[in-house]
């Protein structure tokens, strides 16, 4: 995504050389973004972040192209102070687990959840 401002670009060979911001925790985003467009990551650099929020203020500002959730930006996509420019999605990286203490294994709202959770998510790929 990128600033409205720069809403010109449509894709990223519209924008050559704008850095590429990233996230401290999926430095491999990019990479694995490119390789599923069937291409090579330009040679472009961009700052790191610990934080999507950060990454969107970040790209709000011009300072780059943001690679991340569009649900996470919906508010600013409806408000145009970003504009979604890279299509399409590719499946994110990694993993989510599930824990709880050991004496809470019988609450009700945990054996709820985690019957739930269990039962409706479905794997990535």
């Amino acid at each position: 995504m990128t600033n409205h401002c720069e809403s010109q670009y449509r894709s990223l060979q519209q924008s050559p050389g704008m850095p590429l911001l990233q996230l401290e925790t999926r430095m491999e985003a990019w990479d694995a973004w490119f390789e599923a467009q069937g291409g090579a990551r330009p040679a472009t650099e961009g700052m790191q972040m610990d934080q999507f929020s950060t990454m969107i203020e970040t790209a709000i500002g011009g300072l780059g192209i943001a690679l991340l959730p569009d649900y996470l930006a919906q508010v600013e996509i409806a408000e145009s102070r970003l504009h979604p420019i890279l299509r399409p999605a590719v499946p994110g990286l990694g993993a989510y687990w599930f824990v709880w203490p050991v004496d809470a294994h019988q609450s009700a709202p945990l054996v709820a959840f985690r019957d739930w959770i269990t039962q409706d998510a479905t794997p990535a790929f």
